[in-house]
């Protein structure tokens, strides 16, 4: 689960600050269109989206006294709509566009029916957890002098994560040494 791009849903204390905020009339949300709206003033502005790399959309929100906070839109909209729920539910697009922040496309779920929507919708957000024979093919493949960016790439995952997996399997020992003792160049780390 710690693989997930998408981040469970908001803790009840950035609920309740977006509540008050709705509460207060500063924003509102078509729920119809997933856009959202500051009433600040005369006029009521649709808020410029931030778009992530990752797909998902991101509103500042002006909290007042030169502060802000940064929320997801399909959390902005879910709340809009049913007010605060479980901060350990995901907040997850039924269609998996990230982009669709309707609220006919947005439910809460599980972590485990996340995981199973994602499995079955090939979502390309996610990265799988490694099985136990890739993790003992990246110790081999390192072994042999491949990089830790190549076999990331080869295994959809970050450079970090096989440095992880292979730390746990070979020990403290560093890289280095496993290298120079093998005769393997460092160069390739």
């Amino acid at each position: 689960m710690d693989n997930l791009i998408e981040t469970k849903g908001l803790n009840l204390s950035k609920q309740y600050i977006v509540l008050g905020l709705f509460k207060q009339k500063r924003y509102r949300v078509e729920a119809n269109k997933g856009v959202i709206f500051s009433t600040i003033g005369r006029q009521h502005k649709e808020l410029k989206p931030n778009i992530l790399p990752n797909g998902y959309i991101q509103y500042g929100l002006d909290l007042g006294y030169n502060q802000r906070i940064n929320i997801y839109a399909h959390h902005l909209v879910y709340l809009w709509c049913y007010g605060a729920y479980d901060p350990n539910l995901f907040i997850d697009h039924k269609n998996k566009q990230t982009d669709d922040n309707t609220i006919k496309n947005l439910r809460a779920i599980t972590p485990t029916q996340n995981i199973e929507h994602v499995t079955h919708t090939g979502n390309k957000h996610v990265k799988p957890r490694q099985t136990e024979q890739n993790k003992q093919d990246m110790i081999k493949l390192f072994m042999q002098g491949v990089s830790f960016s190549d076999i990331a790439k080869q295994y959809n995952c970050s450079r970090y994560n096989v440095s992880v997996i292979i730390r746990n399997r070979l020990g403290n020992v560093s890289a280095f040494q496993y290298r120079t003792t093998a005769n393997m160049p460092f160069s390739s780390i």
